[in-house]
């Protein structure tokens, strides 16, 4: 929701059909839409480092933003370059685990692909205890 009057959507390219909208006020519905395309700004805040370790604060990295991109992928390789984590969405936030197992203290990097058209997002996040 932008503003009172203005609602943004992601959909597929091309997508066409009816827009629904549903509020404690009621349902509304428009027959038809216009699909204009455009690459969004993305400049999401990434936090670089997340404590795993049980106790109940920092355990997960979060990725919010996330959410109004279902079809994303991430992936986290370690300094060898091997995959530690790799998701298509991100419904479950990483744990810094492999295999279940509580990864070591350190640095790994990401690549996170909207999968929208715009950039492939990297960086590294540090494990700390």
């Amino acid at each position: 929701v932008v503003s009172s009057t203005s609602i943004v959507a992601i959909v597929g390219t091309g997508a066409t059909g009816a827009v629904s909208l549903t509020t404690p006020g009621g349902t509304t519905s428009l027959a038809g839409f216009t699909f204009l395309f455009s690459t969004p700004n993305i400049n999401p805040n990434i936090s670089n480092v997340f404590s795993p370790n049980g106790d109940g604060i920092n355990d997960f990295w979060q990725l919010s933003f996330l959410q109004a991109y279902p079809n994303a992928t991430v992936e986290i390789v370690n300094r060898f370059g091997q995959v530690v984590f790799f998701s298509n969405g991100y419904a479950q936030p990483w744990d810094g685990k492999f295999k279940g197992v509580y990864l070591p203290v350190g640095t790994y990097y990401y690549i996170i692909n909207l999968k929208n058209g715009s950039d492939i997002i990297k960086g590294s996040v540090t494990i700390i205890r």
